[in-house]
């Protein structure tokens, strides 16, 4: 393929890279980027990168090809404050989100200019494969379930107000779920609070009931209620939606009634 002397700041240049991204012009594209490196990491319109572009286009076997390239900067970030991998999921593509994720675990605990995580965005999108990826990487300390981002609401939100029950019951059923239910409010003084507890009683009632077993168990939950004298734990906290700073987890009010 002949490519003139194009400097790959020109418009002409530019304009090869979106007809050959846009249009999926796979060998061409990769030509483009071995007769230029610095196309790789320029960065074009929104400040997207050639593999912002790429992964927003869902062009999966292209993202693959790029991510063989040593020159390219997975870090990368473009006006939005967003990776690759933040544009991948919020557009909805799975195979491409998961191949840049294992490519780069690092990108799941990057930050878009509004304290946005992967996670935060997959469960907004409902992608329940990539937050299944993601939270397996809990353990890896690359993935918090509680952070929040700028409008003071965490994944869980994110996985309610845009309706995804699955997610929802997903992140619920994680060994930390309760610091997703009990995050600060931050509206006014006295005023209604949009607590995670508030938003299930009206919208997800099914996933609200999940909860609320969560909150009401036996002590030993290898006892049997049938047989008498057992002790019951009872988590006020969530049961009344009141929350307090030096609340920690595992402190639950304990009762012990013959049922």
């Amino acid at each position: 393929m002949f490519l003139p002397d194009y400097d790959t700041s020109t418009f002409e240049t530019k304009s090869c890279l979106y007809i050959f991204v846009f249009y999926i012009l796979f060998r061409s594209l990769l030509e483009l980027v071995a007769w230029d490196k610095d196309i790789i990491n320029n960065a074009y319109s929104g400040g997207n990168s050639l593999l912002h572009l790429i992964a927003g286009n869902g062009h999966h076997q292209t993202t693959k090809a790029i991510l063989k390239n040593p020159d390219v900067q997975m870090k990368k970030k473009n006006e939005k404050g967003q990776t690759a991998l933040h544009v991948a999921i919020e557009k909805g593509y799975i195979m491409t989100s998961a191949l840049i994720l294992k490519t780069d675990k690092g990108l799941a605990e990057i930050k878009d200019n509004n304290k946005m995580t992967p996670l935060m965005y997959a469960c907004r999108i409902g992608n329940i494969y990539i937050v299944k990826m993601l939270l397996e990487m809990l353990t890896e300390a690359k993935v918090k379930i509680g952070l929040l981002d700028c409008d003071g609401l965490n994944c869980l939100d994110h996985a309610i107000d845009n309706g995804k029950e699955m997610i929802a019951v997903e992140l619920l059923d994680q060994d930390n779920w309760r610091s997703l239910m009990t995050r600060v409010a931050t509206s006014a003084v006295g005023g209604p609070r949009p607590t995670p507890m508030r938003k299930l009683i009206n919208s997800m009632p099914g996933v609200c009931k999940f909860v609320l077993d969560k909150c009401i168990k036996p002590e030993d939950e290898a006892a049997d209620i049938e047989l008498g004298n057992v002790k019951i734990k009872v988590d006020f906290e969530l049961l009344e939606d009141w929350y307090s700073e030096w609340m920690r987890e595992g402190n639950y009010t304990t009762i012990t009634e013959t049922l």
